[in-house]
């Protein structure tokens, strides 16, 4: 089982000005979506987070403490083998952690650094397309999903992603990487189509479609969620399409 949320709000940004009079609010439209997990439930968690990774098609910032998660880590190698520009910042603790993906990263060409200064590296976020946000209390660990009780929020407004991408680069720049800040965007019609989704589900009508539905093309990237296959549709709560019948003529799931 899972629990989620999926809420708009606006988000205000205060902007702070070197002058004696603060500046007024920017307040700017967002959509957040709330997941959690406790022990005894279904990977939940990781299923949308490697959904995110397969959608990316721009550039990708992580920042994990903990980053153990096999499976997370093949999607984000698989992101940047299709041409997702990647770079991964992680604790000093993750060179020699038992079933760490470092090594796996590394190997794959993916620049990776390593905090070493005084301090854990204990943030948990990852900036994709530079419009949306994954952070909480979830490790991308094998504990996160199974083990613990935790929270992840996916945020995708653009301004919140500008935020948390400039304290990425930041953390880079102490830590004397010598990358270089920048922003990747794609056009919707250049991106590539979703790796590994059988079906898609569309977020804003909880209608799920096969990958070849017309309905499909005509989707927001921001509204498309990966489906492995139509139990993982359904547990999500998602209904099928009526066009395609991604469950058959009747229109029942199994």
């Amino acid at each position: 089982m899972r629990r989620g949320l999926l809420v708009g709000v606006l988000v205000v940004l205060m902007l702070v000005g070197t002058g004696c009079v603060p500046p007024p609010p920017t307040v700017v439209a967002c959509e957040v979506e709330a997941f959690f997990t406790a022990p005894g439930r279904n990977r939940v968690i990781e299923a949308r987070i490697v959904e995110a990774l397969n959608l990316a098609h721009g550039s990708l910032l992580v920042a994990m403490y903990s980053f153990t998660d096999d499976q997370l880590g093949d999607a984000v190698v698989a992101a940047w083998t299709r041409g997702v520009k990647v770079w991964v910042i992680l604790d000093t603790g993750q060179v020699n952690a038992i079933g760490g993906e470092y090594a796996k990263l590394v190997t794959a060409g993916i620049p990776v650094a390593v905090e070493s200064v005084s301090g854990l590296m204990h943030n948990k976020f990852a900036v994709f397309d530079s419009t949306r946000v994954v952070t909480g209390s979830y490790n991308w660990s094998n504990a996160a999903d199974t083990v613990n009780f935790e929270n992840t929020v996916f945020i995708d407004c653009p301004e919140i992603a500008a935020a948390y991408s400039a304290e990425f680069w930041r953390i880079s720049d102490s830590l004397g990487t010598g990358w270089q800040a920048t922003v990747v965007t794609t056009s919707t019609s250049a991106q590539p189509a979703p790796v590994s989704c059988t079906y898609i589900g569309n977020k804003a009508s909880k209608i799920f479609h096969t990958a070849t539905c017309g309905s499909v093309k005509q989707m927001s990237d921001a509204n498309k969620v990966c489906l492995a296959s139509i139990a993982d549709a359904v547990a999500q709560g998602y209904r099928p399409c009526g066009t395609c019948k991604p469950c058959g003529a009747d229109g029942v799931c199994p």
